[in-house]
């Protein structure tokens, strides 16, 4: 049911600023390539929701991943 967007909006209104959260089950190995995909990009610079986007688009299938909230981007070192 709703638990993940329970809990998507209780780290919201904690102060979070973006949460990825799975709106529909998905297999493991999907989820996994897609989040490596994610977090290459959240590493390169790409804001939150243009990486899981990008990272959404290369899987090999429908991937039921959102991002909630403000755009959250990676501070350079």
């Amino acid at each position: 049911g709703d638990e993940a967007l329970g809990l998507t909006s209780v780290l919201l209104h904690l102060g979070t600023r973006s949460v990825v959260a799975g709106v529909a089950r998905v297999g493991d190995d999907l989820a996994a390539e897609t989040m490596i995909e994610y977090h290459r990009l959240l590493a390169n610079g790409q804001d939150s929701a243009a990486a899981l986007a990008q990272a959404a688009s290369a899987a090999r299938a429908p991937v039921p991943f959102v991002c909630f909230g403000a755009s959250w981007r990676r501070r350079p070192d």
